[in-house]
């Protein structure tokens, strides 16, 4: 059963889920599926009339809040996995078949296109903080492409390449300079 007018109609019923712990900050596992709230699926809800009844000016600025903390704390979690090498090793020891260096390359990826391309990403940044994750997303390319179009070595090898050390150091760097923005729930993670 699927229930329309509300954001479940992406899943089945909330039944359904698995029944997982809260992380760090309190977020269940229902939470951390509609983290994963994109922007097209945003407009297909609307489209569907999920919030009716709501003055649109309201649900606009509720919809963009919900999705400016969901962004931001989606990129703090993939900047703290590219920071630090002990979580890199648990990501490979949970999903041991995933290449946690090209994953977590997609990831930023990802946050590199939105910066470019989605306005709603771009402007919940100051200028400040565009230009370190321009300087991070250089490095993470260079290093990128110094390990080879499929990503070189896995975790643990890579952990002691130069270049992938140079960005984890950058990453760790830009956490700083966007501290001010990242819930604190995740900051002290």
């Amino acid at each position: 059963m699927l229930l329309w007018g509300t954001m479940d109609w992406y899943l089945p019923c909330a039944e359904s889920l698995p029944k997982l712990e809260v992380d760090e900050c309190g977020t269940s596992a229902r939470a951390r599926v509609f983290a994963e709230i994109s922007l097209s699926s945003l407009g297909r809800e609307r489209r569907k009339g999920g919030t009716a009844g709501v003055n649109p000016k309201q649900r606009d600025n509720f919809d963009k809040d919900k999705l400016r903390f969901n962004m931001l704390n989606n990129l703090s979690r993939t900047l703290l996995d590219l920071s630090s090498a002990e979580r890199q090793i648990k990501y490979k020891a949970a999903v041991p078949f995933v290449h946690v260096p090209r994953e977590l390359h997609a990831q930023w990826d990802d946050y590199g296109r939105m910066l470019r391309e989605v306005a709603l990403f771009r402007d919940s940044f100051s200028g400040a903080h565009r230009k370190a994750m321009i300087r991070f997303d250089k490095v993470m390319e260079a290093a990128w492409r110094k390990g080879s179009p499929h990503g070189g070595l896995d975790v643990p090898e890579r952990l002691e390449d130069p270049a992938w050390k140079r960005v984890m150091t950058e990453a760790a760097v830009l956490l700083r300079v966007l501290a001010d923005l990242i819930p604190e729930c995740i900051r002290d993670a």
